[in-house]
């Protein structure tokens, strides 16, 4: 949370990376000038936020420095990972923050050591950061990891399976009254717009080819291009397939929690 907006960055930092001091002031009113009126930010205000972003990204490195240090022996018995929940946009495609699902906010880096991870081990395949939870567990020596949504990466880490295919990011807005889903895969992405209120309305529909257009300028949805086409099922496929999974899962939740208040509820 430490590199998140408002990027309240200290002197010692910022000045690594721009020339001049930026007032706690100054970075409120940026900070809601670019969630606000996004399409009014100026050339020079971008990059005063981004120099405020890389001070945060500073600081942050040298505390993560700082408790390793401290670690001394104890560093050779530790599972370290080095991961965010979100990147950033700054303006790229119109806005600002972490506000949809293109790659600036899906792609984070994904940092592991410790024993039963090799050394100079790169995992070129995408992962999702659900998997990192039975991986870890299963690091610290548990075999049991089906408790887990996610998938145990160390088959990949070890090289001898490649990571799974697709993967699936959701962005619930209740304030906008939308939903964004995206399903990904390392050559192409669709993203979905719909309601939340359960209608079934759809905003609206992308698909991008990540080998060709890496900045998803190029919406395909609509388009002749027969491989865009047969992505789009595939995707529609897999994110119906959430769907069912994620209503079964609430239903079962739901069920476990009058469960267990039938349980503390005194009897008559």
């Amino acid at each position: 949370m430490d590199v998140h907006h408002p990027y309240l960055a200290s002197p010692q930092y910022l000045r690594q990376f721009h020339d001049q001091s930026v007032t706690r002031r100054k970075i409120i009113k940026l900070y809601h000038k670019m969630l606000r009126e996004p399409e009014k930010m100026l050339p020079d205000e971008v990059t005063t936020l981004i120099d405020l972003y890389d001070a945060q990204i500073r600081r942050v490195d040298y505390h993560i420095g700082w408790l390793l240090g401290s670690l001394g022996d104890r560093l050779a018995d530790t599972i370290i990972v080095v991961t965010a929940d979100h990147g950033e946009e700054f303006g790229e495609h119109g806005k600002f923050g972490h506000q949809s699902l293109y790659d600036g906010i899906l792609r984070v880096p994904l940092v592991m050591y410790g024993q039963g991870i090799k050394e100079d081990t790169i995992v070129r395949q995408q992962v999702s950061l659900i998997d990192l939870a039975p991986t870890i567990d299963n690091l610290a020596g548990n075999d049991d990891v089906k408790l887990f949504q996610g998938k145990n990466l160390q088959p990949a880490i070890s090289g001898k399976e490649s990571a799974t295919g697709g993967t699936i990011s959701v962005l619930n807005r209740s304030d906008w009254g939308r939903r964004l889903i995206a399903y990904r895969t390392s050559d192409w992405k669709y993203i979905l717009t719909e309601s939340t209120d359960g209608n079934g309305t759809l905003f609206s529909e992308e698909i991008y080819d990540l080998k060709s257009d890496p900045e998803e300028r190029y919406n395909l949805h609509g388009s002749e291009d027969g491989k865009a086409k047969a992505f789009k099922l595939e995707a529609v496929g897999k994110i119906l397939e959430f769907k069912r999974l994620k209503r079964g899962e609430e239903t079962a939740y739901e069920k476990e929690r009058i469960k267990a208040r039938l349980r503390k509820s005194p009897k008559l």
